[in-house]
């Protein structure tokens, strides 16, 4: 079962260890921090050219990310996207890369793997279902 923790916990921990989550529980606030720190990347930031991450990218995750019942992992990309993931105890695996225009969803669960385009609602839906 996924912990759920409360968005307004205190980010003096970001992460917390959890044999639930393969990088951990991570709260909001870091999540929010780990985007801030995302506006300051300038072109080459990953070593192989990587343009910055959109301001418009950035502010849909913040938004996305304040629906979510357990909170992802995020990371940049070299795309000008930000991927969101989540893999629970069972090796199941969901992860979203956000665009401006559009997300992309990749799941294996239970060992089917889809992929697909998503819109914003269905991204929130699909992850919170995912972590129920």
């Amino acid at each position: 079962m996924m912990a759920n923790l409360d968005k307004t916990q205190s980010d003096s921990t970001c992460v917390a260890g959890g044999e639930d989550n393969f990088r951990g529980y991570v709260t909001l606030g870091c999540n929010e921090k780990r985007l801030a720190s995302f506006s300051g990347l300038q072109k080459g930031w990953n070593g192989y050219g990587a343009e910055p991450i959109p301001e418009g990218v950035i502010g849909k995750v913040r938004s996305l990310l304040e629906k979510l019942k357990v909170q992802p992992y995020i990371s940049p990309t070299g795309r000008m996207s930000i991927q969101v993931e989540r893999e629970n105890a069972f090796g199941d695996y969901m992860e979203f890369e956000v665009f401006e225009d559009k997300i992309m969803m990749y799941s294996r669960i239970k060992g089917v793997e889809t992929e697909k385009t998503v819109s914003d609602s269905e991204f929130v839906e699909a992850y919170n279902g995912f972590v129920d």
